[in-house]
């Protein structure tokens, strides 16, 4: 009846779980097999992360010609479209960060952003100059006063 349905079950079912186990297991340590690894058509070492962030105002050209010129294989950025069609470099959707003006850039047209660019670039520049200042008292601070 019933209770031999059961015990097959089992008996069979034991044994395939440990087979998969054991297969996931050897799979795991062995990635390859499943996906092999892809010719890529070059391999980058330095890429500059919209244009090396951190270091100049992040996706302007004055980013992506440092980054050049400190010997970098990739630049990426990020685009945006603009109502108009227009394609924009910014990572963020919204203004704000950038150019402290609510709104998104897909609401504008091309001209209007530029407009806001140029204040924001000086925003952006007051505020990475202001982080970039703080950072370098921090450090001085650990370096001069360690302990």
């Amino acid at each position: 009846g019933c209770g031999d349905c059961r015990a097959m079950m089992q008996l069979l079912l034991a044994p395939a779980l440990a087979a998969y186990f054991l297969t996931s297991l050897w799979l795991l340590k062995r990635p390859r097999i499943l996906h092999p690894a892809k010719r890529l058509a070059f391999r980058a070492r330095h890429v500059s992360h919209r244009g090396g962030a951190g270091e100049r105002i992040e996706n302007t050209m004055e980013a992506f010609r440092h980054a050049m010129e400190c010997g970098t294989e990739m630049l990426e950025l990020d685009c945006v479209l603009t109502r108009d069609g227009e394609v924009v470099i910014s990572h963020d959707t919204d203004l704000y960060r950038q150019a402290a003006v609510r709104g998104d850039i897909g609401d504008l047209d091309y001209q209007i952003t530029t407009a806001l660019a140029e204040i924001g670039e000086s925003h952006a520049w007051r505020r990475c100059s202001r982080t970039f200042q703080q950072s370098q008292s921090t450090w001085r601070s650990k370096w001069t006063n360690p302990g």
